[in-house]
């Protein structure tokens, strides 16, 4: 009697995608195809995704250490490099895009709340000014929440009305990751549509 095997392969991950991509790019030979600016964004832009991604995959590696456990600056400085490694990340993303001609490609809407949270955070967290939306707010970390899943933040907008957010770090780079992964995949389809080799 035979049985049939079936293999399940893992999800591909940003680093085989930007491999993949940087191998389209070379087959499809989209050098001649861009302009030298767009060219060097498209560059820059697989090399941030790919940093950026390295300094991510740091924050939510599993140690036997906890976040805890470590130094408060420490501690600060992996929760605020963390949150603008993920928004360096979003632009490297969108301009890869935009390089490749294909702006319609990156969405941000999946992670617009990631950058939301960084900029309230660690972005611009003193002084976020009054727009026709929102008032003036001013945002703090909650130091003795800071730990291996992120953090709260403080909110106090210019009414004197407060509130809690959580930061779950870990969460917001799966999600991220995820949604970075989908637009490489799709860049990829695109290089093959618009230039066949």
């Amino acid at each position: 009697m035979e049985y049939a095997v079936r293999t399940v392969s893992k999800p591909k991950d940003v680093y085989d995608l930007v491999l993949q991509l940087r191998d389209a790019v070379e087959e499809a030979d989209v050098h001649s195809k861009l302009t030298t600016p767009q060219w060097f964004v498209l560059c820059a832009a697989m090399d941030a995704v790919e940093d950026t991604q390295q300094a991510v995959e740091a924050y939510t590696e599993k140690r036997p250490d906890t976040e805890k456990s470590r130094p408060k600056g420490e501690r600060y400085l992996r929760a605020y490099g963390t949150l603008q490694v993920l928004f360096v990340q979003q632009d490297a993303t969108k301009n890869l895009c935009d390089a490749l001609s294909a702006p319609n490609l990156w969405d941000a809407t999946p992670v617009e709340g990631i950058r939301e949270l960084r900029t309230i955070s660690v972005g611009h967290p003193t002084l976020r000014r009054k727009t026709q939306t929102r008032p003036q707010s001013s945002h703090f970390i909650v130091q003795m929440s800071l730990g291996e899943y992120g953090f709260q933040v403080h909110s106090v907008d210019s009414a004197g009305n407060r509130s809690y957010q959580t930061v779950p770090i870990p969460s917001l780079a799966a999600t991220q990751s995820a949604h970075i992964r989908a637009t490489l995949e799709k860049a990829i389809e695109h290089i093959a549509k618009k230039w066949p080799h």
